[in-house]
């Protein structure tokens, strides 16, 4: 549980668009018309290949589903999962 709430919580930070003073349909176009390739990077970063994304998720495909969900010993600085 606690690997899938750090997931989302890394991928609802914010929208990428969010400074953006653009009206959201030519947010939209650029999306659309941009080119569908593979990023070319900055080159500070190692570069992220597919053939690496299609082996990881070999590997683990298996027993992602029927892994075990165990909690976690310790429940970090926030003593209930109760947002009240």
């Amino acid at each position: 549980m606690s690997a899938d709430f750090s997931t989302l919580l890394c991928r609802f930070v914010a929208p990428p668009w969010k400074d953006d003073e653009r009206p959201e349909e030519e947010i939209a176009q650029d999306v659309a018309a941009a080119a569908a390739g593979p990023d070319g990077g900055d080159g500070a970063t190692p570069p992220d290949p597919d053939e690496d994304s299609r082996a990881f998720v070999t590997a683990v495909r298996d027993g992602r589903l029927i892994a075990p969900r165990d909690r976690v010993a310790s429940p970090g600085p926030v003593p209930s999962s109760r947002f009240a």
